[in-house]
């Protein structure tokens, strides 16, 4: 929150993956003003997130796959719980339309959802740190 050590529009291209919901909402616009100060006029930024939509829509139909240990949370809707906030890490959950907003808010254009390992961009390697299938919200936006 403090500004990144690099000047403005000096990357072609950003990735922030599954770090976004560690900022807190308020500081939302801020972070993302940093990522729009550094990138180039015209450059992509790949934003993956938990996708906290989906993750509601599985624990509502009684899928018990998150990745907590029986041993930490007992209960389902604990295990869930403990997942969505990241253990008490995450400060922030998006769907697509409030990703697309708060992306809209801070000055990126055309935001488009991706698929794992997809891009829209004309960067191919944008994907080469796309982890997480399965349970992460991928999108793009344009400076």
């Amino acid at each position: 929150m403090d500004g990144l050590p690099f000047p403005d529009h000096h990357f072609d291209m950003i990735t922030a993956h599954h770090s976004l919901q560690m900022i807190r909402f308020d500081d939302l616009q801020c972070g993302l003003g940093e990522l729009r100060r550094v990138l180039k006029v015209g450059g992509v930024l790949r934003i993956s997130v938990p996708d906290a939509e989906l993750a509601v829509h599985r624990f509502l139909a009684g899928w018990d796959q998150f990745p907590i240990s029986q041993e930490i949370e007992r209960t389902e809707s604990g295990r869930f719980l403990r997942y969505l906030l990241w253990h008490g890490d995450a400060r922030s959950a998006f769907t697509f339309e409030s990703l697309t907003d708060a992306l809209n808010r801070a000055g990126f254009q055309n935001v488009r959802r991706c698929q794992f390992r997809q891009t829209h961009s004309e960067y191919p390697e944008i994907v080469d740190l796309d982890t997480r299938e399965g349970e992460s919200l991928f999108v793009e936006a344009i400076k």
